[in-house]
């Protein structure tokens, strides 16, 4: 047994929510829609998609993403 770490029982587990509303309109989308986000700000349009697909992914949906140089589009396809 280590000693370094207590297990414990009983414990609820915390959800983890930042306080800030989403950024993006997954909830609102429907299967079929999609919306464009511009660069603008961020570092590169690969960054921006792997942003993207994470808040997708935080919120439950299934998107695919198409990308040119000064943005991402995202289609909810689930």
């Amino acid at each position: 047994m280590s000693e370094k770490f207590k297990i414990e029982d009983g414990v609820p587990i915390r959800h983890a929510y930042s306080g800030r509303a989403m950024k993006y309109p997954f909830k609102e989308l429907q299967v079929g829609q999609s919306f464009y986000v511009p660069l603008d700000g961020h570092k590169s349009v690969y960054t921006l998609q792997c942003s993207l697909l994470t808040c997708a992914r935080q919120a439950g949906i299934k998107v695919t993403t198409a990308t040119d140089d000064n943005g991402v589009r995202v289609w909810r396809i689930e």
